[in-house]
């Protein structure tokens, strides 16, 4: 694999080369909080954590962890986390983040992903070796493990200083992607991509080294990863890190971490602002004054929801323009678009119809659809608008694919050299490039980067190109009382003219279906000229979800067949 020279941060051309010069500025002051599922919180000064992940590369490193070793990270949002991460880069090595199953037979990603990356070593929890040898000895597939122990990390002496640091050329990282469309593929990320990349957020979310960051979103994911788990070691400020499990348990955690600990910067999918909105009880009691970027990003932003959360957080000192909507995915390290910080979101209403052809024209009739920017490109970024077919540069208001090019953009895919090429080596017709594709679908306009679905995804209606995301808005805005995040449009298996809805509402009555049915065949023909032939209500968590929580809606396509006990009511034109 090629590995071009990255732009180098202008001072800290790796991560490491950051922690360090913070630990040396402000060795006392924190860099990390990590409250865990029962509530108990460690931290951790710039200092402390320096000597611990010195600690733990030499603990790796007596496990023979070297450079370019491949250590898998199956770890919680945790402090031990955080710390092998590091110690990884200490060593030379590359860190694989991973998700942790709940046992072994659902173990179906990390399987992908060990076998995949061919991992010397494998990084755990004592309680999740028991699980990790029933799966071995299933797939075959048995790297060495380490079960992490405090003890046995405070019992190591420091390991010196690399000497030279790292360089930005080096492998820092394979990050899986979600496999949203796809089986999941390792990513593969140079120091000087995480450091460019975190620059680059750090400017569209305004975090210096002030900041006081809250996360809970899952570090083996890219997004809770590279956006907030390890930025600190760039901009100097401190993290809150929380769990998934916890926001979900009690969403009104995340709010009540903001104003417990003034936090300045946050951020999570669409479907974590639904959540807040919908938690039970009242906003009493919080404070969100300090909030200075709420980023929202991951999936698709809902217009609706954002006003939502200002009209309810607006009194605990919630501002509007806190909103930083943003856009990004794992081959570009993670951030592309987003910002400018402290302006909110951007919102634009379009003819539904002209989406459909393939282009923005602003309207404010009644059935527009509501779409909002996922902000401007980022610092040293550039976006093209590229026609996927014939590879020509599109103007401004043209739908097409993302095309981008910038120091953040990842090395290529663990090896596999002809996706690699035909994603990451990309000319346009113009014979500019290379350039990543992205497929993903948007447009340009005002330098605002409107996201409108994926390649893979589109349904085609009579020659029109229909984006689910689209139709899922207006389904959406037909039953407010439905969340976006539990409706999912989809082709009709075996016949690609027709168009399905699947909608989780679990203890559904038949009546109470037909009428949501009604409410969304009525909206949809009237906004998009299209009939919905299908509309299948199904059981809670039934919809197929990537493992940071994306509609996987290739495979939500195939429920009725695959998995026909998960429906509750089928709404059906041909009954």
């Amino acid at each position: 694999m090629s590995v071009p020279t990255p732009l180098i941060h202008d001072r800290y051309p790796t991560l490491l080369h950051g922690l360090l010069a913070h630990a040396a500025r402000t060795p006392a002051a924190l860099l990390y909080r990590v409250i865990a599922d029962d509530e108990q919180i460690r931290t951790a000064t710039w200092a402390e954590f320096l000597s611990l992940t010195r600690r733990a590369a030499s603990l790796l490193s007596a496990h023979g962890v070297g450079p370019g070793t491949r250590v898998v990270l199956m770890l919680p949002n945790s402090m031990e986390f955080l710390v092998a991460f590091f110690a990884t880069l200490w060593c030379g090595a590359i860190a694989v983040p991973a998700s942790r199953p709940r046992k072994a037979s659902n173990a179906e990603r990390l399987s992908a992903v060990l076998a995949a990356a061919s991992p010397e070593l494998l990084v755990c929890l004592d309680g999740d070796t028991g699980m990790l040898a029933e799966l071995f000895a299933a797939t075959g597939v048995a790297p060495r493990l380490l079960a992490l122990d405090w003890e046995a990390i405070e019992a190591q002496a420091e390991c010196p200083v690399p000497d030279p640091l790292p360089a930005p050329d080096d492998f820092a990282l394979i990050q899986f992607t979600s496999g949203s469309t796809s089986v999941p593929k390792g990513i593969v990320v140079s120091q000087g991509n995480l450091a460019v990349n975190i620059e680059m957020m750090n400017r569209a979310y305004a975090k210096h080294r002030g900041t006081r960051a809250l996360s809970w979103l899952p570090v083996f994911h890219d997004a809770g990863l590279v956006c907030m788990a390890i930025s600190p070691a760039i901009h100097g400020g401190s993290l809150t890190l929380s769990t998934p499990q916890r926001f979900i348990r009690k969403p009104r955690s995340w709010l009540d971490d903001i104003g417990r600990y003034g936090i300045t910067c946050t951020g999570a999918p669409n479907f974590a602002f639904d959540l807040a909105i919908r938690m039970g009880g009242s906003a009493n009691g919080l404070d969100l004054s300090t909030l200075d970027t709420l980023w929202n990003g991951a999936e698709t932003v809902n217009a609706d929801t954002l006003r939502g959360f200002v009209k309810k957080f607006a009194p605990c000192g919630f501002r509007e323009q806190a909103i930083n909507p943003a856009y990004g995915l794992a081959e570009a390290t993670i951030g592309v678009a987003g910002g400018p910080p402290g302006e909110g979101a951007t919102i634009g209403r379009f003819d539904a119809m002209q989406l459909a052809a393939g282009i923005a024209q602003r309207s404010e009739a009644a059935d527009a659809v509501t779409l909002v920017s996922a902000g401007a490109p980022g610092w040293n970024t550039e976006i093209r608008i590229v026609d996927p077919q014939t590879r020509a540069v599109l103007p401004d208001g043209r739908i097409g694919e993302i095309w981008i090019a910038g120091p953040q953009i990842a090395q290529g895919y663990w090896q596999r050299p002809e996706e690699t090429a035909a994603t990451f080596a990309a000319r346009a017709a113009d014979g500019s490039g290379p350039w990543l594709r992205s497929g993903d679908l948007a447009f340009l306009r005002d330098n605002r980067l409107y996201i409108s679905g994926r390649i893979k995804e589109t349904i085609i209606v009579r020659g029109r190109n229909l984006s689910p995301d689209e139709i899922e808005l207006v389904c959406a805005k037909a039953v407010p009382a439905l969340p976006l995040s539990q409706i999912v449009a989809v082709a009709v298996q075996g016949n690609a003219e027709s168009v399905g809805v699947i909608v989780e509402f679990p203890g559904a009555q038949k009546e109470a279906c037909d009428a949501i049915a009604g409410a969304f065949r009525i909206a949809v023909a009237r906004t998009l000229d299209v009939t919905l032939a299908d509309i299948l209500f199904v059981d809670a968590m039934s919809i197929p979800r990537t493992s940071s929580g994306k509609k996987q809606r290739l495979l939500a396509a195939k429920l009725r067949a695959a998995k026909p006990e998960k429906l509750l009511h089928i709404n059906s034109l041909a009954a």
